[in-house]
């Protein structure tokens, strides 16, 4: 039997707010996922080392 792959995203409060603010300011960057995920992960990096 073959299982089919979820590919879901985590989901993550940094990436939903900088979907967000993208979607406003700067709707034609949206589709660029890996300038999003690693803006994401470098709000997450700071708001942990700052915590």
């Amino acid at each position: 039997m073959i299982m089919k792959q979820n590919n879901k995203q985590e989901l993550s409060y940094f990436r939903l707010k900088l979907r967000s603010y993208m979607s406003e300011h700067h709707p034609e960057r949206l589709k660029d996922k890996e300038f999003i995920t690693a803006r994401a992960d470098m709000a997450l990096t700071a708001y942990c080392d700052a915590v």
